[in-house]
């Protein structure tokens, strides 16, 4: 989250160029640290969606086929990691072309104010193989994860329905994990479907959408940050794990204090006899 938010601040796309507005310490490194670390956090937004919906397959698979190999293991880590490093490989084969995409972006937007990001750094043509390839593999992680997802959630509810198996107790177990399934899956529709959809919107139409240039980055962190706590709720292991944490420190506190009102209690005494 802090990544996203802090590096890149601001997108503008125009009719043939892509400006990023950065407001953050990457500037202090230049434009390329700052469109590369773009790249980077859309790739790493991207990983996270996967993973989500990795983790959703994997229950799936295992109430499905009740066990697992290596080469499925091997499969699954290498379907969430190929996109995500392919991803942030790809727009780096394009051609850099900074001072174009500003002198592009002052022109489509003389109204305003550039001075605080300068000198920022942008795509010089949108229609580049590229970044239409980096595009599409976006659009179809915004779009493909989230329904997929979902629609394996149901799938997993089924199978815990029938399953003849399964005691009550290790049903509404399973039942609240496909909760935490479920609200997992939301987060990647709720942050990235939405902006990309307005982002594609904004490129077919021509017409400016200001949610797309100042809620990009911000939406593309917003998964990876809630999805820890998502996680500490609905997995009941993990739960009990911090509430014992949790209730040792508590229980260690008390008990220190109740230590040092006992060694007062007893000095008083000791000064009243002396």
């Amino acid at each position: 989250m802090f990544y996203p938010s802090s590096f890149n601040s601001r997108c503008l796309p125009n009719s043939t160029t892509y400006a990023v507005l950065p407001r953050g310490p990457c500037r202090l490194l230049g434009p390329n640290a700052c469109f590369a670390g773009y790249h980077i956090s859309l790739a790493v937004s991207m990983g996270v969606a996967l993973s989500i919906a990795n983790t959703v397959l994997f229950r799936y698979l295992l109430l499905r086929f009740h066990g697992f190999g290596k080469n499925h293991y091997l499969t699954m880590i290498a379907l969430c990691y190929i996109p995500t490093v392919f991803l942030a490989i790809v727009p780096f084969l394009d051609k850099w072309d900074f001072q174009k995409a500003r002198s592009f972006t002052y022109k489509a937007h003389s109204t305003y104010d550039f001075s605080i990001y300068e000198p920022f750094p942008g795509f010089s043509n949108i229609q580049s193989i590229p970044f239409l390839t980096a595009t599409g593999v976006v659009a179809i992680g915004a779009y493909v994860i989230p329904f997929g997802s979902f629609f394996i959630i149901f799938s997993i509810s089924s199978l815990i329905k029938r399953h003849t198996s399964m005691s009550d107790r290790t049903k509404e177990v399973a039942k609240m994990m496909v909760k935490g399934l479920a609200f997992q899956t939301v987060l990647p529709f709720l942050s990235y479907t939405p902006i990309v959809s307005f982002y594609l919107y904004s490129q077919f139409t021509g017409e400016e959408m200001l949610l797309t240039e100042h809620f990009l980055m911000l939406c593309s962190g917003f998964p990876a940050l809630c999805d820890p706590f998502i996680s500490c709720y609905c997995i009941l292991p993990y739960r009990q794990a911090i509430i014992k944490y949790i209730s040792r420190k508590t229980r260690r506190g008390s008990g220190s204090s109740r230590s040092k009102v006992s060694t007062i209690d007893a000095r008083s005494v000791n000064l009243h006899l002396f």
